[in-house]
């Protein structure tokens, strides 16, 4: 009996050794599962934090190449923008030009006729007046030069001749009004009064309007009249001297040939 009984108690701590052994088996096996399952899980966790680092970029970059998108767009807008208006400010500038032409032309073929008109009626001056010494010849080469003036389209001397011109016809019909006056013909001598008050109101004004109208420059002719009158005086001073130079090396050479030729004359003589 009491072998049995150790056999019993043997089988019994047998039992109890493979029990705890399979225990210890089983949590073993349980940790690795947990460790495998956690290591999984971590894994699973890195992976799905790059997956959302890596989305995350790509939203960055879409949204960074949807703001350059949209600045290129914009500035290209802009550009487009100010390319319309720096051909509308050209197309305002070249229509502007073109009307300043226009009017310029018209202005000028306007007081082109003007001045023919008064050229005209200067000459007609001229023809019914002649008389010696009370400026004929001054408005002669008055008119000459405003039709000189005409052709060549030089609108600010033309109005300035005319403007003189005018004055001397004021000064040809003074000159008429006192000669009719000492003849005694008392009617002629009023018509020409009347003449010469109508033609300074009509003179005047014409030259007046012409010069504020068609010759804002007149300042400009004069002084550019001047500063050519004044070249042309510094080379006429120049021709002068050169030529004068030119007629004292002429003299002094015929001199000196003349010289020549009496000593020789008189060396053959001796």
């Amino acid at each position: 009996m009491y072998y049995s009984l150790l056999l019993l108690l043997l089988l019994l701590l047998l039992l109890l050794l493979l029990l705890v052994l399979l225990v210890l088996v089983l949590v073993v096996v349980l940790v690795v599962v947990v460790l495998v399952l956690v290591v999984v899980v971590v894994l699973l966790l890195l992976v799905l934090v790059v997956v959302v680092v890596v989305l995350v970029l790509v939203l960055v970059l879409l949204l960074v190449l949807v703001v350059v998108v949209v600045v290129v767009v914009v500035v290209l807008l802009l550009l487009l923008l100010v390319l319309l208006v720096v051909l509308l400010v050209l197309l305002l500038l070249v229509l502007l030009l073109l009307v300043r032409k226009m009017v310029i032309t018209s202005v000028r073929r306007s007081g082109r006729a003007k001045l023919v008109v008064l050229q005209q009626l200067l000459s007609r001056v001229y023809r019914q007046l002649q008389l010696r010494g009370c400026g004929v010849h001054t408005l002669q080469l008055l008119s000459c030069l405003l039709r000189v003036q005409q052709q060549q389209g030089d609108t600010a001397a033309a109005t300035t001749a005319a403007a003189a011109a005018a004055i001397h016809t004021l000064q040809l019909l003074s000159c008429l009004l006192r000669v009719q006056q000492q003849q005694g013909d008392t009617a002629a001598a009023a018509t020409t009064a009347a003449a010469a008050a109508a033609a300074a109101a009509k003179r005047m004004q014409t030259a007046a309007r012409l010069i504020r109208k068609y010759a804002p420059d007149v300042d400009a002719v004069g002084i550019r009249y001047t500063q050519e009158t004044e070249r042309n005086r510094k080379r006429d001073r120049k021709r002068d001297r050169k030529r004068d130079r030119k007629r004292d090396r002429e003299e002094i050479e015929r001199d000196r040939k003349r010289d020549r030729k009496r000593d020789r004359k008189r060396d053959r003589k001796r």
